[in-house]
């Protein structure tokens, strides 16, 4: 008796076969490379990218305008762009990383340092003058309040960490799976700039974060349904955003509504100048981080106009923080009522000339007044502050100082050398401060100051020094340049070559390190003059117009009993209000940087107060700084600018991406319909897939299943539209891998990606150009 074999059965849907159970499979190994190369798909890429761009926007809020948005909003899509295409062209993630990281180097260099680098490329200079810019941007930081200007030190760091921050995104979030750890950091650097930046457009900068992450969270919401559930995936993530898109827009809505609405202030939550001092303290932003773009101007424009009999230096305050390489100021700012009279700070038996001047401002915006030293009442329509220590004259906050006019008497020192010849040597002992050198001074220097003043008193060691930097070894030379120096006051000091700056630096740094109290005073020199005769009154009037050329530094030494004496050691300048005790006459600059005696008629220009680092700020006083650049010219031909670079970038980082993006998605989309073929794939899953492609390439052409159709009947409907007699073949193969009790054989799937091939290749002749690079993007096209 034969007895026949059982009739083969399908393996039971509950218990997965071999090839599926264990996690080493190729199908699984397959599904893993997909995961961490694809990511969470491109409306993740697209939120994330947004959450990276509101950090850029709550960063620039730190500056005094939105210029640098757009630069490091380019660096945000350029990082996140390139990651997505490293990741999709199955870069894997180490050498993808380091190659970002180059990347971006060489991008922030073309950026803000081109004209350090060897064609693009970064070079040692580049990483010197980094270096440099971010010791000159972050060394007064506690001392900092925003808004700030964009300096270089700024801007090259936040463009540097929003770069760090986006190819840590796009590996957490795309390659690991892990959405609330790629958006750390960004978290954390919104609520440190929270903190600091309240205030300041802070209901935006939140409207845009909050924005930005609910976005992101329902991008990754909605990809999740998409890959894990079994469900309808179209419906359940279109409920996602259909329910969260209205409300996001009534968020939006309504924080824009009460952004415009609420008022602004100025600091933030935690002023960092508040630190280790006193209540009553108010320490300002370094004058030369405000200064800087207010004193950088080499330009004939008019900043304000005294009218005044005599001319003097104008002065805005003193700097009384040194660290070696620039100076700063940090005072304690008091009330001061209009004609308030301010106690006289000179000593008992000096004596003094009260004189008034009338200031009216036009293109100076400036939280400083000028005014003649010492300034004892000032007559002006705003509130004002005053600092006894360093005699300067402050607007309160919220003040605006646009087309201000004022007036101001000053009592002006009749000092004669006998009466400072006479001042005692002791110092006092509130003085010291002004005293105080970092540990790092040069030895050298302190060795060539005692030369220099050998044994003198303070005045004669004060005079010694002056002598000395206008001596023959010394050249006023604008294009002076020591950002790349280690000791800029030793090298300047050897090359003699320097602007105002430099000597003013040079000058008080020496003067302290042998027991003389000093600081360096910032204003401007006297400026033009020109008379009026009143045709009612017959009163000859003096006015001195005052522009950009003429802002200034210089020494001012403490001589006991008598007070702070001002002293000229850069050559071509002459203090006015010097000339009784110095030989030195009045004099201002020429184009040349040369001297012109007081009172010639010439169009001047005159020196700025940067860092001692060397850097030469280049803009005028009503004009932003120039924004992405890397370090201002050395040379005074030098006017190039980043406008047609960061555009050129713009255009062709944006052709790049595009470009990039489509062939990257070509190359997904060519590795999808392959990826089922092939060792380890099951028969069953390769006709699957064949029927499914087969059937998005003819919706192509506007053939679809209708719902009641079984794949036989759509199948034998299609191929009379587009004669493929094959077809029908398939639509058996996908109707035997539903059915029947066998699963189909390699043979079967082997012949149904045959067929899918060539249904493929009827349906691109029927279509045009567009609808073939849709195809090929795999646009448009049904599940």
């Amino acid at each position: 008796m034969i007895i026949a074999p059982p009739p083969p059965t399908a393996p039971s849907p509950s218990a997965p076969s071999a090839a599926t159970s264990s996690p080493a499979t190729p199908d699984r190994r397959a599904r893993r490379l997909s995961r961490t190369t694809e990511g969470l798909g491109l409306p993740v890429d697209l939120a994330v990218t947004g959450v990276t761009a509101a950090v850029a926007v709550a960063l620039v809020r730190a500056f005094r305008t939105w210029d640098e948005l757009w630069p490091l909003l380019l660096i945000v899509v350029l990082a996140h762009g390139l990651s997505a295409l490293a990741r999709r062209l199955r870069i894997s993630a180490t050498p993808a990383v380091l190659g970002l990281v180059a990347i971006g180097a060489v991008v922030l260099t073309v950026m803000y340092y081109r004209g350090q680098s060897f064609y693009g490329l970064p070079t040692p200079s580049v990483l010197s003058h980094a270096l440099a810019d971010a010791r000159t941007a972050f060394g007064p930081f506690q001392k900092l309040v925003a808004p700030v200007d964009a300096l270089p030190g700024f801007t090259v760091t936040f463009a540097a960490g929003l770069w760090l921050m986006a190819v840590f995104a796009d590996l957490a979030v795309g390659r690991s799976d892990a959405p609330l750890q790629a958006v750390a950091p960004h978290l954390a650097v919104f609520v440190f700039s929270s903190v600091l930046l309240l205030g300041r457009d802070a209901v935006l900068a939140t409207v845009v974060m909050v924005t930005a992450l609910v976005v992101y969270r329902l991008a990754v919401r909605a990809s999740r349904l998409r890959r894990d559930t079994a469900a309808p995936v179209a419906k359940r993530t279109s409920i996602i955003w259909i329910l969260g898109l209205p409300m996001l827009a009534v968020v939006l809505l309504t924080g824009t509504m009460f952004s415009r609405a609420a008022p602004t202030t100025k600091g933030g939550l935690i002023d960092l100048r508040s630190i280790g001092r006193g209540p009553d303290a108010r320490v300002v932003e370094s004058p030369l981080v405000s200064l800087d773009s207010l004193l950088g101007a080499e330009s004939s424009q008019v900043l304000f106009t005294v009218q005044s009999a005599l001319p003097h230096y104008w002065r805005l305050t003193a700097l009384d923080d040194f660290d070696g390489r620039s100076w700063s100021a940090s005072a304690k700012y008091r009330d001061l009522d209009s004609d308030e009279d301010i106690s006289t700070n000179w000593g008992s038996g000096v004596v003094v000339n009260r004189e008034r001047a009338t200031v009216r401002l036009s293109g100076l915006n400036s939280d400083w007044l000028p005014a003649a030293f010492s300034p004892q009442t000032v007559r002006a329509p705003i509130d004002l502050r005053y600092d006894d220590g360093s005699g300067s004259v402050f607007v309160s906050d919220g003040e605006s100082t646009s087309n201000l006019t004022y007036d101001v008497t000053s009592d002006v020192p009749d000092l004669d050398k006998t009466v400072l010849h006479e001042a005692g040597s002791p110092v006092d002992p509130s003085l010291t401060p002004y005293l105080a050198l970092p540990a790092t001074f040069s030895d050298e220097v302190h060795r060539r100051a005692d030369e220099i003043t050998a044994s003198y008193g303070a005045f004669d060691a004060a005079v010694a020094l002056e002598k000395y930097f206008r001596s023959s070894h010394f050249v006023y030379d604008r294009r002076a340049d020591y950002r790349d120096s280690t000791d800029p006051l030793l090298d300047f000091l050897n090359t003699g070559r320097g602007f105002c700056q430099q000597f003013a630096t040079a000058f008080a740094a020496m003067a302290r390190s042998v027991g003389i109290p000093a600081r360096v005073a910032v204003g401007f020199t006297y400026g033009d003059k020109s008379t009026a005769t009143d045709p009612k009154s017959g009163i000859e009037s003096t006015t001195w117009t005052v522009k950009g050329q003429y802002a200034h530094a210089w020494p001012e030494v403490y001589i006991n009993d008598v007070g702070w004496v001002a002293f000229e050691p850069t050559p071509g300048r002459g203090n006015p209000d010097s000339t009784t005790y110095s030989d030195v006459a009045p004099s201002q600059s020429d184009d040349a940087g040369g001297s012109i005696e007081l009172g010639a008629t010439t169009t001047t220009t005159t020196t700025t107060v940067v860092p001692a680092g060397g850097v030469v700020p280049t803009t005028l006083p009503d004009q932003e700084p120039n924004k992405g650049n890397a370090s201002p010219a050395t040379t005074p031909t030098d006017t190039s600018s980043n406008g047609p670079t960061i555009v050129l970038l713009v255009i062709v980082g944006l052709a790049l991406v595009t470009g990039s993006l489509v062939a990257a998605r070509k190359t997904v989309v060519r590795r999808r319909r392959t990826r089922h073929r092939g060792g380890g794939i099951a028969p069953a899953d390769r006709v699957a897939e064949s029927w499914r492609q087969t059937c998005r390439d003819l919706a192509r052409v506007d053939i679809h299943a209708r719902p009641s159709e079984t794949p036989i009947e759509f199948a034998t409907r299609a191929a009379k539209l587009v004669e493929i007699e094959g077809l029908v073949t398939l639509g058996k193969r996908e109707s035997d891998r539903r059915f029947r009790a066998t699963p189909p054989d390699l043979a079967e799937a082997e012949g149904a990606e045959s067929i899918s091939d060539g249904v493929r290749e009827v349906v691109w002749s029927r279509l045009d150009r567009r609808q073939k690079l849709a195809a090929d993007l795999d646009l448009g096209s049904v599940d």
